[in-house]
């Protein structure tokens, strides 16, 4: 009887093992970014909008990895990893605070079934995630020195989903090098994927066939509305001085 007990315990534990292992949630996204073209919103011409003296932010490669619960993002850019800045001037919402100078490496994932909507940004040596439930409720998770490591031109994040039941179809990834002050307005960003894809979610990159969920033109529509607004507090500000 104690071995019938036994051989059945062994069965159970077999088959949840093999349950489990059934279940398990893998997506993988491996996207190529065009090099030399990332985009200058000072730009006076379209033949100018893109430039080639930007590497640290000129995104040549963005790989996804994620198994259930566990997700690995690795971000590889033409030049090296630019540590400048501070991530709380991010988040700022300060609207006496006009200066800006910092680089940042931000990634947007959004769930097929509407469960969460991913941001995480890195910058200088810090790495911080904004999950928005699908009640719109707001967490902030700031990233510990071992869930993320720079090597010369590549970014490696990893860190856990809210939900380990929810499935991605694409990851995005928007690069910025900013300086913004009372005299200086530069402003300078890279997408992958690239306006290249079209709404199919077709192009030269490899994905998982699952096709895109955010238009890139959203991130571009995102950095104009910032440059709009820093402009328009700095024009208000000379005129006040006059």
């Amino acid at each position: 009887m104690k071995k019938l007990l036994i051989l059945g315990i062994v069965l159970c534990s077999l088959l949840i093992v093999s349950i489990n292992s059934a279940t398990a949630i893998e997506e993988t996204q491996s996207i190529t970014d065009d090099r030399n073209d990332v985009l200058d919103y000072n730009a006076e011409t379209e033949e100018d909008m893109y430039v080639s003296n930007k590497p640290n932010i000129d995104i040549t490669k963005l790989e996804y990895r994620r198994v259930d619960d566990s997700v690995t993002i690795e971000l590889t850019v033409k030049g090296k990893i630019e540590n400048r800045g501070d991530i709380e001037d991010v988040y700022s919402e300060d609207p006496e605070s006009i200066s800006v100078n910092y680089v940042v490496y931000s990634f947007i994932m959004a769930s097929v079934d509407g469960l969460g909507y991913y941001e995480i940004n890195y910058v200088n040596n810090a790495c911080r995630l904004t999950y928005y439930s699908s009640d719109l409720e707001e967490e902030t998770e700031n990233f510990t020195e071992d869930q993320f490591d720079v090597q010369d031109d590549t970014l490696n994040i990893n860190f856990k989903l809210k939900n380990a039941t929810e499935t991605f179809e694409e990851i995005n990834a928007l690069t910025t090098d900013a300086k913004i002050s009372l005299s200086v307005l530069n402003f300078y960003i890279d997408i992958a994927p690239d306006d290249e894809f079209d709404p199919d979610g077709n192009g030269d990159s490899s994905t998982n066939g699952n096709g895109g969920t955010l238009d890139p033109a959203f991130f571009l529509f995102i950095g104009l509305i910032v440059v709009i607004a820093v402009a328009g507090v700095i024009v208000l500000i000379l005129i006040i001085k006059r």
